[in-house]
């Protein structure tokens, strides 16, 4: 019997963490099969790892995805890096020694980088899974100061690396059309070729099935919140950073709760990022009471989620955010819920119109927030299997997973 075809996948996430659970396996297992054997090299962090490794090592093998894995270090900026970097890849070598590897899939810039030396030494092809503007999202997100001449140089070096990256890649898949539009414009200025695929964060769509979820179900899992029956539920999914933005969500409901006096904002999101959403509410005049905020595994997300009439995700609008497909958008709307975001965001402005399946908001002012709440009779008229259809048009695992596929036989050929 011919033996499948031996891909090492590469990924710097760890496939305990929470988007190991939801971006990484559930391609995985649907790509391991007859004709590809895959052999995953990642990094996990130790507590996650501990909390998380039974469910994650039951998924592994009962899909035989062989993998290989080294605790991230996170002690030093800048050291610790190098050290998971050198990490990783010595265990790229070893599997790759091991293995007749065919061709190597990098899951962001720095794995990609490791797919890059190993074309050099094993003449192995590879993939450029590029997951956003990994560089310029660095600077934008504040981790690094270009005044400061150590994070200067690094940003410059690493724009230079994904120039040799996309010119090197036999394949390039990015996020969203408007990545797309800006990496060919990037690729003709180096005067090279590139095939490019999008493939944005697609979602497990029998997982996030408001059909699971009826209307006694939801009113259940209201009580166990403490969330009335006749509330408007706006809910927030994922966790907090630099990026997401906490304050001006705040500043919109207390814009939305105007005209929906009994609402509540349902925040569903990481334990430790409670004490910034309550001092950012008390900062707002927001009452406590009038907010739910709770932590959940990947599994029971969509069991909370089925209370919400309608989400929220305001993304700082940075031109790094041109590339990024947020994971919450495919699920929320899977589970028949509209969102409300903000504009420059991917291809959301472009789903948004072809779809009706959210609103968008222009600006972060009162005005804009106002225009936006006036239009919610309207999106809350529609059925939810308006928004779940949107979700299988644009986030269907099955669609990524054949895109990916069909990637995967072009450079095992």
């Amino acid at each position: 019997m011919k033996r499948p075809i031996q891909v090492l996948y590469i990924s710097w996430d760890g496939l305990t963490d929470p988007l190991g659970n939801s971006q990484i396996l559930p391609y995985l297992t649907k790509l391991s099969g007859k004709k590809f054997e895959i052999h995953v090299v990642s990094l996990e962090k130790k507590l996650v790892y501990n909390k998380n490794y039974r469910e994650t090592c039951s998924v592994v093998n009962e899909f035989n995805i062989f993998w290989s894995f080294s605790y991230y270090k996170n002690k030093i900026t800048g050291l610790s890096t190098l050290v998971n970097f050198f990490k990783i890849l010595m265990l790229s070598i070893k599997v790759c020694r091991k293995n007749n590897i065919k061709f190597s899939h990098g899951r962001g810039y720095i794995p990609t980088w490791i797919c890059y030396i190993l074309n050099i030494l094993y003449s192995c092809p590879f993939i450029f899974d590029m997951r956003g503007f990994w560089a310029d999202e660095k600077v934008e997100g504040g981790n690094w100061n270009l005044k400061n001449p150590m994070y200067f140089i690094t940003y410059k070096t690493f724009k230079k690396m994904e120039k040799v990256l996309l010119c090197s890649a036999d394949h390039i898949v990015c996020l969203t059309f408007q990545a797309k539009i800006i990496v060919e414009s990037w690729i003709d200025d180096e005067n090279c070729q590139a095939n490019i695929d999008v493939i944005p964060c697609c979602a497990n769509l029998s997982h996030f099935n408001y059909k699971k979820y009826d209307k006694k179900y939801s009113l259940n899992k209201r009580m166990q919140l403490s969330i009335k029956d006749k509330n408007k539920v706006i809910c927030y999914l994922g966790s907090l950073g630099s990026w997401y933005m906490i304050d001006e969500m705040l500043d919109f409901f207390i814009e939305f709760k105007i005209s929906y006096e009994d609402s509540t904002f349902l925040i569903i999101t990481p334990e430790e990022n409670t004490h910034l959403i309550y001092a950012s509410a008390r900062k707002k005049s927001v009452n406590i009471k009038d907010m739910c905020i709770v932590s959940s595994s990947y599994s029971d997300v969509p069991s909370l989620i089925s209370v919400a009439d309608i989400a929220i995700s305001f993304i700082r609008p940075t031109f790094s955010k041109k590339a990024s497909s947020p994971t919450k958008i495919g699920e929320l709307l899977g589970m028949g819920i509209p969102i409300v975001s903000n504009v420059n965001i991917g291809d959301l402005s472009t789903l948004f119109r072809d779809f009706k399946c959210g609103i968008k908001v222009d600006n972060f002012t009162k005005t804009a927030y106002k225009n936006a709440v006036n239009s919610m009779d309207c999106i809350f008229s529609l059925p939810m299997s308006d928004f779940s259809d949107a979700a299988h048009s644009n986030f269907s695992l099955t669609h990524g997973v054949k895109v990916y596929r069909s990637i995967y036989s072009k450079l095992a050929k």
